[in-house]
C-alpha cells in the first residue's frame, strides 16, 4: 500500500511540474543581393564581353518596383522580373559594340 501511494505521488509531482516550452526555431538569415555576391568565389565570375551586352532597368514598372520592396533574396528578385518583366525592362542592347536599342 505504502507503495502505491509513494507511486502515485511521484506521478502527481511530474503531472504537476510545468510544461517544458517548445523550443522556437531560430529564423534564417535573409540574405541580400550583396550578401550572395560577397560569397561567390572568383572562379563564379566570368566577364562580360562589352560587344555583347543588355543593360536592365529592374524597377521598369510600378508593379515590379512595389514586388521588389518584398523580396528577401537574389532568386525571389530574379523571379519577379521573369514574371512582371516586359519590353520596358531593356533599357539599353549592344551587339557586336553597337548600341542597337536605347529606351528614351
Amino acid at each position: 500500500m505504502r507503495r502505491i501511494l509513494l507511486l502515485t505521488a511521484a506521478a502527481m509531482l511530474v503531472a504537476a511540474a510545468p510544461p517544458t516550452p517548445p523550443k522556437t526555431p531560430t529564423p534564417a538569415k535573409v540574405r541580400s543581393p550583396g550578401d550572395a555576391v560577397k560569397a561567390a568565389p572568383p572562379t563564379d565570375w566570368v566577364e562580360i564581353p562589352p560587344a555583347d551586352l543588355l543593360v536592365m532597368d529592374l524597377k521598369s514598372t510600378p508593379a515590379i518596383e512595389f514586388r521588389l520592396r518584398h523580396c528577401e533574396s537574389l532568386e525571389e528578385m530574379l523571379f519577379v522580373q521573369m514574371t512582371l518583366g516586359d519590353d520596358r525592362a531593356i533599357r539599353e542592347t549592344w551587339v557586336a559594340g553597337v548600341r542597337v536599342h536605347q529606351r528614351p
